[in-house]
């Protein structure tokens, strides 16, 4: 008998869990957290490129030259990996809300901005 009852106090429960993660305010507020992650997620990845700008692509152009390809993807590989290790300790992988390529691309859309800032 005494078991019957935690069945169905286990079972209420899981009904009221799912009903609360059905309602309107549940859903607008997870939005709002991954909104706010993604958000998080662009500041972070145009430090990294404003950096890597400064620190690395800044000097190749000291030397009155174009990066080549292999060290614009260097230049592109620097940038997601100081990303991600600044992402790391709050628990933030890029994959988990970026699709393939867009954070490729908004590195891109960035250092135009900062080529047209120059």
């Amino acid at each position: 008998m005494k078991e019957e009852y935690i069945k169905i106090g286990l079972i209420s429960l899981a009904s009221l869990w799912a009903f609360f993660r059905s309602t309107e305010w549940y859903m607008n507020l997870i939005q709002e957290i991954k909104g706010n992650k993604l958000e998080f997620i662009y500041r972070i990845l145009e430090s990294a490129v404003v950096q890597t700008y400064y620190d690395y692509v800044k000097g190749i152009k000291k030397l009155n030259r174009k990066l080549s390809p292999i060290e614009a993807s260097s230049a592109m590989k620097k940038t997601l990996r100081d990303a991600q290790d600044i992402l790391k300790p709050a628990g933030i992988k890029m994959s988990r809300y970026l699709v393939p390529g867009e954070a490729e691309a908004f590195i891109e859309k960035t250092i135009q901005e900062l080529k047209r800032g120059e």
